[in-house]
């Protein structure tokens, strides 16, 4: 069997927020990082 996982609207604005604050207050490359392997969690799903 296989799901679907769907980012909602505020979720997605969320996770935004956070990537553009790493970026702003620890560096471009940690907000990469914990962006590809926030994906790489979400397609494990």
């Amino acid at each position: 069997m296989s799901y679907q996982v769907l980012i909602q609207p505020t979720t997605f604005q969320e996770i935004e927020t956070s990537y553009r604050w790493m970026c702003d207050n620890l560096s471009v490359e940690v907000a990469n990082n914990w962006y590809y392997e926030l994906q790489d969690a979400i397609a494990s799903l």
